[in-house]
């Protein structure tokens, strides 16, 4: 497993780990990582199952521009799957917090504080890149529902 998410103030701990590829060999879906996203505080623990595409990839990298100028981000606000939020100053905690809603399956929202250290969202894309390296786009989509290896 390789994290792709990975934060924490030593008391809270929020985290995407990446476990492999979803369905290696399968063109259209090679592509895709199966992952798992986990909470972890004194009063809540929590894991959610969860498959990423490249572009929920792309995604989180344009959440990490947003942070990295001081912007909230949203990752993944569909009805299928966890949407969360970094707010970078809860008013309820005085505190950077993690916002996880699952309103397709289990319809629980947690919001947990982290007191982030400076530098942390670098931090993060380097976790990316390191997903990435490891598990590169090897598919390409020549047209709607057609698929091909990249050589």
């Amino acid at each position: 497993m390789l994290p792709l998410i990975d934060l924490t103030d030593g008391d809270n701990h929020f985290c995407v780990r990446v476990r492999g590829r979803h369905r290696p060999g399968v063109l259209p879906l090679h592509d895709r990582l199966d992952a798992e996203l986990e909470l972890t505080s004194s009063f809540v623990r929590g894991r959610l199952p969860m498959t990423l595409s490249p572009a929920d990839l792309r995604a989180w990298s344009a959440c990490l521009d947003l942070l990295a100028r001081g912007q909230d981000a949203v990752w993944r606000d569909d009805d299928r799957s966890p949407a969360i939020t970094v707010l970078l100053h809860d008013e309820e905690y005085a505190a950077p917090a993690i916002r996880v809603e699952d309103p397709g399956r289990s319809d629980v929202l947690v919001v947990m504080p982290l007191g982030l250290e400076d530098g942390w969202v670098e931090g993060q894309r380097g976790l990316l890149e390191r997903v990435l390296e490891r598990w590169p786009s090897e598919v390409r989509e020549t047209g709607p529902g057609v698929y091909e290896w990249r050589r």
